[in-house]
């Protein structure tokens, strides 16, 4: 997942390190904090503009949203509906047990 030359982690890599990164801070993190915390973490050296472009098409796709801070600052933080990036728990399926008509839509429910 990193450049074979530069040793640079690639897109994928940042997104899946801020997913997580988001993941661990349910209050959710401004754009500021995610640039120097994530990039220190992968040891990153884009600018923070890329960053920031990386976060827009993250809450694009759907992955994370955005909200806005008091001090008119933006904040990500992770959606609490089930993504691809999401992790299911037990928990959330038998959350999900009374909605579901069958193992089918059950089934249907978590691939999704």
């Amino acid at each position: 997942m990193s450049s074979a030359i530069t040793g640079k982690p690639d897109v994928l890599k940042r997104e899946a390190a801020i997913v997580n990164y988001l993941r661990e801070r349910p209050e959710g993190a401004i754009a500021r904090e995610i640039y120097e915390d994530v990039s220190a973490a992968l040891d990153d050296t884009i600018s923070r503009p890329a960053y920031y472009k990386l976060l827009d098409r993250l809450v694009a796709a759907g992955k994370i949203d955005q909200i806005d801070d008091e001090q008119d600052a933006r904040r990500f933080v992770i959606l609490p509906q089930i993504h691809a990036t999401n992790r299911l728990t037990l928990d959330d399926v038998y959350e999900m047990l009374p909605f579901v008509e069958s193992t089918e839509s059950m089934a249907r429910a978590v691939e999704a």
